[in-house]
């Protein structure tokens, strides 16, 4: 059967005006550089609102009254991840490490962290996954009281030039700037450190690195 002229231009400009609305994906280079000017940037946002937080003395725990709220945050960990991600996507992730951890989970944003049978995570998917803004979620670091398990949440800084990981959050030790030594500052990353544990009977629960989530930049680990 032969098409004619007229039908056959049609298909043709139909077919041309497809591939117009289809822009081809940028080089590779461009794409990479693209991918390093956003983390940059989303560094340099985490690294301002932790240093703000950091310059108030406000120690681990301790009571404080965020800007438009009617009553004082107990700024432990989960609170001081809570204020940064409402400060730099309007979001409230939840008051718990553990609704945090479900919202992100929800939200199709969290990714489990392999580990070896002895509980420790995998360092090649971490130096591959891990981006800037990236939370970072322990389970066990004391005896539970909820489902999941999830008891201590950091974010994920960067990766320093010295091959050095840095995170953000809270936590009851000394941080790099917090004059108050503990509470909202900037830490060393040690995905190795222990991080706490609980004794169930005689047995020991150590404490482990479990997932990361991504509220900021691309929605997929890489």
């Amino acid at each position: 059967m032969r098409r004619s002229p007229l039908r056959f231009t049609l298909l043709l400009v139909l077919a041309l005006s497809t591939a117009k609305a289809r822009p081809a994906p940028p080089p590779p280079a461009l794409a990479a550089a693209t991918q390093g000017s956003q983390e940059l940037a989303t560094k340099h946002l985490i690294l301002q609102e932790i240093r703000r937080l950091a310059a108030r003395r406000i120690g681990y725990g301790a009571r404080w009254l965020p800007e438009g709220s009617s009553r004082p945050w107990v700024m432990d960990c989960s609170n001081t991840i809570r204020y940064l991600f409402l400060r730099l996507a309007g979001e409230d992730l939840g008051r718990t490490a553990s609704d945090q951890f479900c919202r992100l989970r929800e939200k199709g944003l969290l990714w489990s962290i392999p580990s070896d049978p002895h509980g420790r995570p995998d360092p090649l998917y971490l130096r591959t996954h891990l981006r800037p803004g990236d939370l970072l979620f322990w389970e066990n670091t004391y005896r539970p009281e909820r489902d999941p398990p999830i008891t201590h949440v950091m974010v994920f800084l960067e990766r320093t030039t010295r091959g050095r990981w840095l995170m953000v959050g809270s936590e009851p030790n000394r941080g790099f700037y917090n004059p108050r030594g503990s509470g909202p500052d900037v830490r060393f990353f040690d995905p190795f450190r222990s991080m706490g544990g609980y004794h169930r009977g005689f047995a020991y629960v150590p404490a482990r690195l479990v997932a990361h989530g991504r509220l900021l930049g691309e929605s997929r680990p890489r």
